[in-house]
């Protein structure tokens, strides 16, 4: 057993409760490790309680994974609580399943449910030296306590109580903020304007950001400095706002379809995999969102990509009877994630739209979780890349067992490892939408023909651009040939390192190998027959669209 050392207490003296932390450290060579629960301490923690705990005379941030099976082991003491940084237990448990089902360090996964940005280190000055040039109160980082003190002077400063880890969310830009005062209102018979503002605002809760207030109503800030003048407001500096969107509805009959079989995945709970076509996969979002603030729950919509987040942010917008919360949660956010955060947190938010760093953002009362395009592989964090190594649909299904909500993933060829990622769960299956229409498809047998394109697709491309629309012509390989032959006795020229046959490009002026990437020019003979006579060989993107422009024009 890994023991940490620094401050010392008897062990486990007085009937004191022995827990074990997972000290935010990404490796798997550190497990939990067994802490004294002081008597001051014990009636805020429980399972996924956020602590600060000493490892080699250094505090460091750690969450409490359960009681000690072995009481008895442990030496030191925990020292201070996080109460604002908890984990859900639901999700700790999630979490846990995660980490020992996909090899991920559990810091890491534990790491991912916290706030973005969290600076862990950042000290509070308890009780300074007279030579110290910060007061009691300060704020400062481990990095300026370390140049003034020196390595061991932090650490004695630490074992002795001095300074006392404080970690903390970025500090949010302050904007003005309009209130409204108590008491007695001013007159405002005559000045229209100012009582028009002054209505809307109430009418808005009765805070609002200025620069808001002015937008919605059109008025000048000489209007709301007479206001303030008249002791009807109060012009405030307050954190901005988050970034949430007010559902306005309107567009609710295109998600009806969709709403009978969402609402029974919602209701029942568990995995469902829903084949839907991609354009139809907004409104079924929608549906599913929609069961899931009935039920007065949240909904977590997982998409693949930023632009996909945004576009089902503005489709939910609509789809949504009004009066509903809905944010984004990705990258591109910046530091108001961090308010999306412990909004999402707090249930102020009906619905999170967000890439896979939402998909262990703690929710107040999970509903629903929806993975939109469930086999894209932007769902699973690359190394180097923002996001567990981990699909998120795997972290869905893990949140859904433990948090007791649905797990909705949308695709028109779902993947065969979802099925998989039920486990014992078997996954349901809900209804496919019939198609309105298949597309036609016909194959065209081109052999001995000579050319590069059928008369039948060059008719389709004409009818359909004369109609004003567009044609995609999807061709699987690059360069101008797939292939270049001999004439004379139809041998392949192939690459003479890894005898892949080389591929045309440029024009067929350049041969270039697609495994190993050789080049060369193409005025060479046969090593079969000798012969000069060679010619391109199937179609590839150049001779495909050089044969397009010949045709079409």
């Amino acid at each position: 057993m890994v023991r940490a050392t620094g401050r010392r207490t008897d062990r486990v003296a007085h009937g004191q409760e022995s827990i074990r932390v997972a000290l935010l450290i990404p490796t798997h060579a550190l497990p939990p490790l067994s802490y004294v629960l002081p008597d001051r301490l014990s009636s805020g923690v429980r399972p996924g309680t956020v602590v600060v705990a000493p490892l080699s005379g250094r505090s460091r941030l750690g969450v409490v994974v359960g009681p000690d099976p072995q009481p008895g082991r442990a030496w030191e003491e925990i020292s201070s609580v996080q109460n604002g940084l908890s984990v859900p237990p639901d999700l700790l448990e999630a979490c846990l399943r995660i980490s020992e089902s996909y090899a991920v360090p559990l810091p890491t996964v534990l790491r991912a449910t916290f706030p973005p940005g969290l600076d862990a280190g950042r000290f509070l000055v308890v009780r300074p030296d007279t030579d110290w040039s910060w007061e009691a109160g300060s704020v400062v980082s481990r990095a300026e306590i370390k140049r003034a003190l020196g390595p061991d002077g932090l650490r004695a400063a630490e074992a002795g109580g001095q300074v006392s880890l404080s970690p903390a969310v970025p500090e949010r830009k302050t904007v003005e903020w309009s209130v409204v005062r108590g008491g007695a209102e001013p007159d405002l018979g005559r000045a229209p304007r100012q009582r028009e503002v002054l209505e809307a605002l109430k009418d808005r809760g009765g805070a609002l950001p200025s620069a808001t207030l002015l937008s919605g109503t059109g008025a000048t800030r000489s209007v709301l400095r007479e206001l303030a003048r008249r002791g009807a407001i109060s012009l405030v500096r307050r954190p901005e706002p988050a970034p949430l969107f007010e559902t306005s509805g309107g567009g609710e009959e295109e998600v009806e379809p969709f709403r009978r079989d969402a609402g029974r995945a919602v209701g029942r709970g568990g995995p469902f995999v829903w084949r839907l076509p991609t354009g139809e996969q907004p409104d079924a979002v929608a549906a599913v969102a929609r069961a899931a603030v009935e039920e007065g729950e949240q909904a977590l919509i997982l998409a693949p990509e930023r632009e996909a987040v945004d576009r089902l942010v503005r489709h939910l917008h609509r789809a949504l009877p009004p009066g509903h919360a809905v944010a984004a949660y990705h990258g591109g956010l910046g530091r108001d994630r961090g308010a999306v955060h412990a909004a999402v947190r707090d249930g102020q938010v009906s619905v999170v739209v967000g890439t896979r760093a939402a998909a262990l953002l703690p929710l107040a009362r999970p509903g629903a979780f929806c993975v939109v395009d469930e086999p894209d592989g932007s769902h699973r964090a690359e190394a180097g890349y923002e996001g567990l190594p981990v699909h998120t649909r795997d972290v869905a299904f893990a949140r859904g067992r433990a948090e007791g909500a649905a797990v909705v993933c949308l695709s028109p060829v779902p993947s065969l490892r979802l099925f998989a990622a039920g486990g014992r769960t078997r996954v349901g299956e809900l209804p496919p939408r019939p198609p309105a229409g298949w597309p036609s498809v016909r194959i065209v047998d081109m052999r001995g023909s000579g050319s590069v394109l059928s008369s039948t697709l060059l008719d389709a491309c004409r009818r359909i651009a004369a109609g004003g629309r567009r044609v995609g012509v999807i061709v699987d390989r690059l360069g101008y040939a797939a292939v270049v032959t001999c004439n004379r006795c139809g041998a392949v020229r192939r690459c003479p390192g890894c005898d892949a046959p080389l591929a045309s490009h440029d024009g067929s002026r350049l041969l270039a190998c697609s495994r190993c990437g050789l080049r060369e020019s193409d005025e060479g003979r046969c090593a079969e027959c000798g012969s000069d006579r060679l010619s391109p060989a199937g179609s590839a993107v150049e001779r495909v669209r050089e044969g397009l422009a010949e045709a079409l024009g």
